[in-house]
């Protein structure tokens, strides 16, 4: 059974999130999204994008995007500037499959 995951590529338009130096969160953002849309084409599912160009991106946007969509799964990748080493992965905590995502997002990060 397909099913659908979104991914939604934080900040662009006008909201460039962090920026330090020649690196602009919302650009970098983009290209993780997109390179996850090209990885998961070879798996059974439809993969919607909030945005594959730079263009705003209101997160109020994206969840009703998602819920139109009945996305299955809804991924928001950031990359912050905060300092420290490897990744935060967020999830409703009362919701199991959510935290089994979560744990497997961060699992496959710590891999790389």
């Amino acid at each position: 059974m397909t099913q659908t995951i979104f991914i939604d590529a934080g900040h662009g338009g006008t909201d460039p999130g962090a920026v330090a130096g020649s690196f602009i969160e919302s650009e970098i953002n983009l290209k993780a999204a997109l390179a996850a849309r090209d990885y998961l084409a070879d798996y059974d599912c439809e993969v919607i994008l909030s945005r594959t160009g730079n263009t705003s991106n209101k997160v109020t946007d994206s969840t009703a995007k998602a819920k139109r969509a009945g996305a299955a799964a809804a991924v928001a990748i950031h990359h912050n500037a905060g300092g420290g080493n490897g990744c935060e992965v967020f999830y409703w905590q009362t919701d199991a499959q959510a935290k089994a995502l979560a744990q497997e997002i961060d699992k496959q990060f710590k891999l790389l």
